[in-house]
């Protein structure tokens, strides 16, 4: 006889892996299209997709498992369970003073980049990962662009944003758990980040789920630092800091949902600086993984970034 864990499987159309509990569990049943094979239990997780509800799933897959069974010569018991669910956040609330040039008036993020805005550049280099579920934005109660712009049925808009970007990434997420219901793993980018690579994307996911533990793409320094002497003016070096174990930050930075919210929220209790979501992380004790980016993930900062950031996209 097959058996199955159904638990709180009813209606799912998410990624379904068949787990063998009994006999070898070290084994997942794994589907592609209508060819089933074994693969070793951590294989990776996004091959396998059904895309229907579990009722005309489990139709579909009993025959196939009961000739497996009769192969075997044994019972098989299968648990269905699910992938780390993964959704993305984009804070979207500011306005990007350092990046206006004469003439241009409008938040960073509407700016145009080879005719589509960053945020829309942004939106779309999440969505060529498969494994993210949904994009959440978070805009200011009265963002008058953002109705402008057709980004899909996967991304919600959340009018939440705050007066800085941690409150933002905060309202959004706990909007966005509130919505979308409970996801394993947050991941945050920012909109002025529009030149994010799909393979360093990927390798943050990856290097995330496979070691249970969040972390964020970043860059070593490669230049030499100096530290400016406080006030003066025009600026004169005090010293000059050691570059070795020294990264610039990027985003994405991928943590567990909960845990992130909770961070971020112990750190305005605390009264602390959030810079990016590693440093409330941080802050709770949180060794943060390291995983290289790349030069065209740049922030959009200043006028000039544009002209750059137009040829490499």
């Amino acid at each position: 006889m097959v058996e199955f864990d159904t638990e709180n499987m009813r209606g799912q159309r998410n990624p379904v892996i068949l787990s063998d509990t009994a006999g070898q569990p070290d084994r997942c049943l794994c589907s592609e299209g209508s060819a089933w094979q074994w693969l070793a239990k951590d294989a990776p997780r996004g091959a396998v997709s059904f895309g229907q509800p579990f009722f005309s799933l489990s139709c579909r897959v009993s025959s196939a498992l009961a000739a497996m069974q009769q192969r075997e010569r044994r019972p098989i018991s299968f648990r269905f369970f699910m992938p780390d669910r993964i959704f993305a956040i984009i804070p979207a609330g500011g306005v990007g003073q350092r990046a206006l040039a004469p003439g241009r008036s409008q938040p960073k993020q509407y700016c145009l980049i080879n005719g589509k805005t960053m945020l829309e550049h942004a939106v779309a280099a999440l969505l060529r990962e498969p494994r993210i579920d949904s994009v959440h934005i978070g805009v200011a109660a009265d963002d008058p662009l953002i109705g402008d712009l057709v980004l899909g049925p996967k991304v919600h808009i959340h009018r939440v944003a705050g007066a800085t970007r941690a409150l933002t990434v905060a309202n959004t997420l706990r909007s966005a758990l509130t919505t979308a219901g409970d996801a394993d793993w947050a991941l945050v980018h920012d909109a002025a980040r529009p030149g994010l690579r799909g393979e360093s994307l990927a390798e943050l996911v990856d290097t995330c789920l496979a070691s249970g533990q969040g972390g964020l793409l970043a860059l070593p320094v490669p230049d030499t630092v100096k530290k400016a002497v406080a006030g003066q003016s025009p600026a004169r070096v005090s010293e000059t800091v050691a570059r070795e174990g020294l990264w610039l930050a990027q985003t994405p930075q991928m943590f567990p949902a909960s845990a992130l919210l909770a961070a971020l929220q112990s750190g305005f209790e605390c009264g602390l600086e959030i810079t990016d979501e590693s440093s409330a992380m941080e802050a709770m004790g949180y060794a943060s993984l390291l995983i290289k980016g790349s030069a065209e993930n740049m922030k959009v900062t200043w006028p000039a970034d544009f002209a750059m950031m137009e040829k490499w996209l």
